[in-house]
Formats: C-alpha cells, structure tokens, sequence
C-alpha cells in the first residue's frame, strides 16, 4: 500500500505456529509482495494479530490460537527484516482502523467493528479515535456477559457472547470439532442453513441475536452510529437483517434509525489492510506516539 490508500500488491499464505518459521515465512512473504508492487524497500510493516498485545515493545503477551505467550515478534521481524520499522496492533483494531480509512466520503468518525471467526473480536472508534489500552487486545465485545449464569466461556466467566456463539456452534457438531476449527464450522452451518437446514439457520438467527444485543450495548453505552460485521456467517443474509434488526430494536427509544449496520468491504482482509493503514498513518504522523489512541481525523480516504 503506499501513502494515498492504493493497494499495490498482495500475497497470502498459511504461516505456521512455531515462531521463528513465522518470522520466516513472513519475511519471504514480505519481500515478495515488494517484488510484486515494484517497491524497493517498504517504509514500515503493520503486523496485525489476535490476542493480547504490548504494543509499545511489539510483544503478544498471549495468543489463544497461536498458543503463543510473551513473544517478541515485531523486534524479532524488525530484526529479520534489516532495520525496517513494524508496529504491531491488534488484528480487530486493525480492521476497525480499515474500514474507517476506507469509509465512503470520508471518516465517518465513531464505528464498531465485529468480527465472528476463531474467536468474537472487535474495534471501536470512537470521535476519530481508534481506542486502545497499553497492553491489550482489541474491545473484547466477545466477553461482554449477555447471560449470567450462561455457558462457561474460556476467559473464565459464564455467559459470554463467545460463549454463547460457540454453545450454538457446537449444537451443530454431531463429531469432533472439524480441522478448519470453528471457522469451518461455521462455514458449514452457514450453508446448511442456506440449504434449507431448518436447525441450522436457528442456530444462525439465535447468533445473530446475540451479536445484535452486544453491539446494542455498545451503542447505549457509546452513540457509536456505524457498526461494521465480519464473519462466514454473513453469507446467509438473515445474519446480518436479524443483526440490524435486534441493535435498532434494543437501542434507546428513538435511536434505532441513526445505528447503520453493514456488512465488512473487505471481508478477511480487513486486519491485514488495516495494519497497512496504520504503517501509512504513522508515516504521515511521525510526531505522533502509538500508546493510548490512535488519532484518525480527516484521514478517511
């Protein structure tokens, strides 16, 4: 990506877990998408991850999905990449800052983004500002508590969203978990459901509802107006209608109409383009520290 937005090149590949391989795989994927965009030398990376993060050293603290604890990854690519900055964020952080980037006519100032995938994440923006903790993950919606006394989530706490999310999945898994994991799963309820599974499309509007009264909560708590979705559900269009649908009716009276849900311009790619925009901002912004906020006015694109 370079300065203006403009996506130059792209590449994917599965990484693995084991830490050194990923620092490797990641530097040869870098540098090949260098090759690919013609740049010589990129002026920084955003590396975006899930989990818990110290963004100030570029360490993730924890990992779940990576069983990854106190690593130093961005000082450890910094180091394999020959000197080339890398500002590590939390990958719904990441995405939220994308879809604010990218915001038709501009920024669009306060958004929430979900994301339903390997775990419940999410990022919110609130008067232009990407809000954020020194060490932490993203806004951690997923363990916002919608039931007391709900199904056991693995923070530890009952009632969940995640947990509640993860309860419905696995009422669909007649087997063992699918090596695609929850993802998988997903996916598999989604077409189901889109297949005439009368079951499963239960299961998918009860998620939805779920998700649609967290992200109320959000908007009563904050007025945040945009709220952005990401998941392998969304392709059954009762997702995100019943989303929509339980925010306008849970919000405070009068409020439903000016709450916009909509469903992410870039599907699973948003983490990865956001850690791009970070890198582009903070290039246009060196005086500006990423410790508490990240301040994102007028900078829509």
């Amino acid at each position: 990506m370079d300065l203006t937005g403009d996506i130059l090149a792209e590449a994917e590949r599965t990484g693995s877990e084991d830490v050194d391989q990923c620092i490797r795989q990641t530097t040869e994927l870098i540098w090949q998408t260098c090759r690919d965009a013609g740049v010589e030398r990129p002026l920084g990376v955003g590396l975006c991850l899930p989990g818990v993060i110290d963004r100030a050293e570029g360490v993730v603290k924890k990992a779940v999905h990576l069983s990854w604890r106190d690593v130093p990854i961005a000082p450890k690519l910094r180091e394999s990449l020959q000197g080339i900055p890398v500002v590590l964020e939390n990958a719904s952080n990441c995405a939220a800052f994308a879809e604010e980037w990218y915001a038709g006519g501009g920024s669009v100032g306060d958004l929430l983004y979900l994301r339903i995938s390997h775990a419940v994440g999410s990022g919110l923006i609130l008067g232009g500002r990407l809000l954020t903790r020194t060490v932490a993950g993203g806004t951690e919606i997923g363990h916002m508590v919608i039931e007391p006394g709900g199904p056991i989530c693995r923070c530890g706490r009952r009632g969940c969203l995640e947990a509640l999310v993860s309860e419905l999945l696995a009422e669909g898994a007649r087997d063992a978990l699918p090596q695609g994991g929850v993802v998988e799963l997903q996916e598999r309820t989604a077409r189901a459901a889109a297949e005439g599974d009368k079951d499963a499309l239960e299961r998918v509007i009860g998620i939805a509802r779920y998700c649609g009264t967290a992200v109320a909560n959000v908007v009563n708590l904050t007025g945040v107006r945009h709220v952005v979705v990401e998941s392998p559900l969304l392709m059954i269009d009762a997702f995100l209608d019943v989303v929509r649908h339980s925010v306008q009716s849970e919000v405070l009276p009068g409020e439903g109409d000016a709450v916009h849900v909509r469903a992410s311009r870039w599907g699973g790619r948003s983490p990865a383009i956001g850690g791009a925009c970070l890198v582009a901002y903070q290039s246009l912004s060196p005086e500006h520290v990423f410790e508490s906020v990240v301040e994102l006015k007028g900078l829509g694109a």
